[in-house]
Parts: C-alpha cells; sequence; structure tokens
C-alpha cells in the first residue's frame, strides 16, 4: 500500500504533466500553427485523472483484477472511476478538436 507522501507525489505529478501538456500545445498552436496530437489528447486525461485521484478515494485494485477482460473490469470499479473516466476522454476529445477547428 502506497504511502500518504508517495500517492501526493504521484497525483501532483500527473496534474503538473498533464496541465503541461496541454497547455505547452496551447502555446505552440497559438504561437507557430502546429501542435503534438498525441500530447493534445492525453494532456487533460492525465491531468483529470490526477485531480480525481487527489479527490476520490484509490481506485481499489487486486490481482485478480487484472486478470478480467476489460469490460468485466470496468464494471467492477467504483461509478465516480468510470464516469472519471468518461469525463477525461471526452476532455481530451475536446482539447483535440478545439486545438485543431480554432
Amino acid at each position: 500500500m502506497w504511502s500518504k507522501q508517495k500517492k501526493l507525489i504521484a497525483t501532483w505529478t500527473l496534474i503538473l504533466i498533464g496541465s503541461g501538456m496541454t497547455l505547452l500545445n496551447w502555446y505552440w498552436r497559438l504561437s507557430e500553427g502546429h501542435f503534438g496530437l498525441k500530447s493534445a489528447f492525453f494532456g487533460p486525461i492525465f491531468a483529470m485523472v490526477g485531480v480525481a485521484y487527489l479527490i476520490l478515494p484509490p481506485l481499489p485494485l487486486t490481482a485478480t483484477d487484472r486478470s478480467l477482460p476489460f469490460l468485466r473490469r470496468f464494471k467492477n470499479t467504483p461509478l465516480k472511476w468510470n464516469l472519471v473516466l468518461i469525463l477525461a476522454i471526452v476532455l481530451g476529445f475536446i482539447n483535440l478538436c478545439l486545438l485543431k477547428y480554432l
């Protein structure tokens, strides 16, 4: 089990990396006219998961969960984490669309 200090370090690392990727892509887009496709999508996802990990209790994961198919694992996770995952993916797509079409 992770200590509280390690959890905070991992959480803030995710938030800073995700925010940094997003801000760097917006800077590139506004100043140079291009951006990184993958980092534009994954930046908001990292930031959102980091914020959720800071606010919500940690995701319970057991050794048997890793051997289950994806859909069954998705059904076994708490509803809050499923909503966070879906919201993070939607935010990634929104950021990508805004960068591409603005």
